[in-house]
């Protein structure tokens, strides 16, 4: 890199990321057989487009952390909806944008409990090592 310098003035050495997501279902995720089809429309991407505009910043914005900060300048924690390790009601039911579902509510509380237990020693190293 030219210019080592990031506009805060400070290396990329210097910067520390923790990115802590709030879940995600994967629905962004077009299967490559259902892109063979080159016309889609609009009205096939609809059910796309919501999560897709979400996910991608997300996922950019992930890939150019990663790209710029070393490796342990930068630590990741997000819950995948369908991994097989998630509540059931979260896997089964469809998530909308704003939940208000009072048993995915719940399960989604569980799982982030879950997800930070399988991950407090990497996140509390990550922290204590500022």
């Amino acid at each position: 890199m030219h210019n080592l310098k990031l506009g805060l003035g400070k290396t990329p050495y210097d910067v520390r990321i923790l990115s802590l997501g709030c879940g995600s279902t994967g629905a962004s995720y077009v299967k490559t057989k259902h892109l063979k089809n080159p016309d889609w429309g609009l009205y096939k991407w609809q059910r796309y487009l919501i999560s897709l505009v979400i996910d991608t910043n997300m996922v950019a914005n992930q890939y150019l952390s990663r790209e710029i900060l070393p490796e342990e300048n930068f630590l990741r924690i997000n819950a995948y909806y369908k991994d097989e390790s998630a509540p059931e009601v979260l896997r089964s039911k469809k998530l909308k944008i704003d939940v208000v579902d009072p048993e995915q509510l719940k399960a989604i509380k569980s799982y982030a409990n879950d997800i930070y237990q399988q991950n407090k020693s990497s996140i509390l190293s990550f922290i204590n090592n500022l």
